[in-house]
Formats: C-alpha cells, sequence, structure tokens
C-alpha cells in the first residue's frame, strides 16, 4: 500500500496522515441542552464550558483537530437569527474558545443561504 503522502502530495511530509477532525458537533451540543433551532454561535458564547468539554472529548478520542463553532458566523445566516455582531470580531472570539496549546484549531464555514441568480 501506498504511503498516504504518496497519495496526498499536498500535505506536508511531516503531516500525520490519516488526519482525524472531530464530528457532529452540533448534535453533541443538542443533546447537552442547545435548542433545536438556536443560533449554536450565540448559545456557544453562553455556554463555552459546554463546548470545551465536547471538543476535549475529540481530542481525547483521537482526534487530531477541532472545529471552531463558526460554521454559521457568516453575515447573512447571523442576520437570519437578528445578531447584529461584526462578523469578524465575532469569529475571533469563536475561535479563541477553541485553541487550546499543543492542538490543532480549524475554521469551518457553511454556505450563507443567499442565492445567486442564473
Amino acid at each position: 500500500m501506498k504511503d498516504l503522502h504518496e497519495l496526498y502530495p499536498k500535505f506536508p511530509a511531516g503531516f500525520p496522515l490519516p488526519f482525524i477532525l472531530d464530528g457532529a458537533t452540533g448534535t453533541a451540543l443538542m443533546k447537552r441542552g442547545m435548542p433545536s433551532g438556536a443560533c449554536t454561535e450565540s448559545w456557544v458564547l453562553e455556554n463555552p464550558d459546554v463546548l470545551r468539554e465536547v471538543q476535549k472529548l475529540y481530542r481525547e478520542s483521537g482526534s487530531n483537530a477541532v472545529y471552531a463553532p463558526t460554521f454559521g458566523a457568516n453575515a447573512p445566516t447571523l442576520a437570519r437569527h437578528k445578531m447584529k455582531e461584526n462578523v469578524t470580531e465575532l469569529n475571533k472570539k469563536l475561535a479563541a474558545l477553541t485553541v487550546t496549546e499543543g492542538s490543532l484549531t480549524g475554521g469551518d464555514m457553511s454556505p450563507t443561504g443567499l442565492f445567486i441568480e442564473p
């Protein structure tokens, strides 16, 4: 079998493959009290310890990195939740909740829900 770095040459040689990310953070947050339909970004800012607990469990389970809770932290999505925060500052706050010493953090982006006319 080929080395994964041979199959994926864009990854730096020292980058560990396979690389395992977290998963289903929104579902895990809902199991811990986040209401269905809530603005995840707002709820996480109000309940940062719940996010940290979930991310700690992902790291302990073998994830090489976890995503910051920024999936819906874009202007159109936040506007639908009546949030008027500065998007850049909000993303920085959300990323800061996730960044820990010796662990990798990824940004996460969703579609905005806006459509472009053909």
